[in-house]
């Protein structure tokens, strides 16, 4: 075919595709079937890439590339199309070049965005999307993926302007209201939650993830009734959605109804940590992880297999091949943003809730039965403000034993964000154990002088490495902190220490949450300052299994040195119980 005609045939079925009309397109494209030069290679991928089948638009767009290497439109679809085809390392270069060659065009930045999110690169994403959005303000869908972003890094007044973008450019979008909604309740403004969720429902009444926003919203200040028919709502619209029965569950442990909070707790867990899916996950605990959490993760899952828990060698080994792909610079215990290849090497498998039983409550009771109630109450009691004392063989053998081998078995540490590296596993996320909730109530039963008729606020444990240290100094959110430890004394190798330091000091209760809460460098000196000009006395609890520490939670308190010998059975847990609010506490 002569050049001059081939080029008017080129133009031509540009013109077909970007105007929609692609069986004229094809019938055109057909007439160049004998032809290979690179800008009817182009015009093949194209129209491959326009059909959604990157892997036959892949072939062509590479040819295409390699013969015009100065064409933005070809690098940049190059580069769209192997983001199609899932094979993002490969993607970026011909993305750079794209950008390279066209600077101002939005869409190459747009798509840049998209490559970075796709290798779990939220930094990246942001800078693209943003640039992005620079350049075309009109663009609905930059604004939208830039605000998802910065939301998911904890950029959250970034997030709202980009949001808030978006919605300019689309007023009646009942789903832009839900990500408002979500953003500012996470962000601590819950009116404003409360009043997107009610415009999206307005919107689209039909909407069930609006309902829940609703819910948690009404939830946080203090309208419960009203947040428990919002959530009734959202499970009617959607039984089984995950983050509605979450909602409903939070709820029931406000009102002290532990049992049906820790059912929808339970089944919620299931659902948003359950094994399988492809590529990052939205959820941040599953693409999140440090060396540290896999090293443990495949002691794990070594002792499942020992002990006939489960079995399952391929998920060992992705763990194994992932634990060894880390970048080797970062610290062992620091979670970062996992690189795309640990993911896809871990094939859904990091984090998930791949084994969970759960120990019933005992017929005979959970606590030791010879417990001196008076003399422990007394004890506590002794220094009013300062409340510290302990509990030696709080469980029964049988409660101690059951309870270890649930910690031991199951894969429900999700959090990992942690400075020193130990492991947290949480009541709202499936650490909902009968024989826990018996513990609880119980303890408010045995010793009413100290919990009186505190609601169980939190309850959580944490699994520790014996290379890393434990918790920084700082106070809880509660009125009294119970926190007993279930690992052997055999693997404590040093008997004096390994347990809590409390302070007789109780965090000013003008100091917020982030304050005397922080693992920050600043805050913890900050803390340190405080103990030292206000003359407090530090209390060591060494370490004993099956030991409790009792405490006023507004007291500063850290781990003691941990000295644990290594192997998996051989970690320190501890499990810990906050009973009623910090604020008005009296005694």
């Amino acid at each position: 075919m002569a050049a001059d005609h081939r080029s008017s045939a080129h133009s031509r079925i540009l013109s077909l595709l970007a105007s929609g009309e692609h069986q004229a397109a094809e019938a055109a494209l057909a007439e160049l079937d004998g032809e290979s030069d690179a800008q009817t290679q182009f015009l093949r991928g194209l129209r491959w890439l326009i059909r959604d089948q990157p892997q036959r638009a892949k072939q062509a767009l590479t040819l295409a590339a390699a013969g015009l290497p100065d064409s933005p439109a070809v690098q940049a679809n190059l580069a769209l199309c192997l983001y199609r085809c899932g094979e993002f390392d490969a993607a970026l270069p011909a993305s750079t070049r794209a950008i390279a060659l066209a600077p101002r065009h939005a869409d190459n930045h747009f798509n840049r965005g998209l490559i970075e999110l796709a290798l779990n690169r939220p930094d990246a994403a942001i800078a693209a999307f943003a640039r992005a959005c620079d350049l075309a303000p009109e663009s609905r869908q930059a604004w939208l993926r830039l605000g998802e972003t910065q939301h998911a890094r904890g950029n959250y007044l970034g997030a709202e302007v980009a949001y808030r973008r978006a919605l300019d450019l689309a007023t009646d979008d009942a789903d832009l209201h839900v990500r408002l909604s979500s953003l500012t309740y996470d962000a601590g403004v819950a009116d404003t939650a409360l009043a997107e969720a009610q415009a999206a429902i307005t919107i689209d009444p039909t909407l069930a993830l609006a309902w829940t926003r609703k819910s948690a919203a009404l939830r946080r200040l203090g309208r419960l009734d009203e947040a428990l028919e919002a959530v009734q709502n959202a499970l009617q619209l959607e039984p089984d959605q995950a983050e509605a029965l979450k909602a409903r569950a939070l709820i029931h442990q406000m009102q002290n109804r532990l049992a049906p909070a820790a059912e929808d707790f339970l089944v919620a867990t299931r659902t948003r940590f359950a094994p399988g899916g492809s590529g990052v996950p939205a959820l941040r605990e599953l693409r999140r992880g440090s060396r540290a959490k896999l090293q443990h993760d495949i002691d794990q899952l070594q002792w499942l297999s020992q002990n006939d828990l489960l079995r399952n060698d391929a998920l060992l080994a992705a763990h194994v091949e992932a634990l060894a792909m880390m970048p080797s610079d970062v610290p062992e215990a620091k979670s970062i943003d996992l690189p795309a290849a640990v993911l896809d090497r871990l094939d859904g498998g990091f984090n998930r809730l791949h084994h969970c039983s759960q120990p019933d409550a005992l017929a005979g009771g959970a606590l030791n039965p010879a417990l001196d109630a008076a003399r422990i109450e007394a004890d506590y009691r002794a220094n009013p403000g300062a409340e510290i004392g302990w509990i030696d063989n709080l469980l029964r053998p049988e409660a101690l034993a059951l309870l270890h081998r649930y910690c031991l078995a199951n894969t429900l540490w999700f959090d990992a964000e942690h400075v020193n590296g130990y492991l947290g596993a949480f009541f709202e996320d499936g650490f909902t154990a009968p024989l826990l909730l018996q513990i609880a109530g119980e303890l408010r039963a045995r010793f009413p002088r100290i919990f009186r008729d505190e609601p169980l606020t939190q309850l959580w444990a944490f699994k520790y490495d014996s290379r890393l240290d434990g918790i920084e100094l700082h106070a809880d959110i509660a009125a009294v902190n119970l926190n007993f430890w279930i690992t052997p004394d055999a693997a404590n190798t040093d008997p004096e220490s390994g347990g809590l330091v409390v302070w007789d000091k109780a965090a000013p209760l003008e100091w917020g949450f982030d304050e005397f809460n922080t693992s920050t460098v600043a805050g913890q000196a900050r803390i340190t300052q405080f103990l030292q000009r206000s003359g407090a006395r530090a209390v060591r609890v060494p370490y004993r299994q099956n030991r409790a520490v009792l405490f006023n939670s507004d007291l500063f308190h850290r781990t003691d040195t941990i000295r644990f010998r290594e192997g998996y059975e051989n970690r320190r847990i501890n499990v810990t119980m906050l009973f009623g609010r910090r604020a008005g506490r009296t005694n």
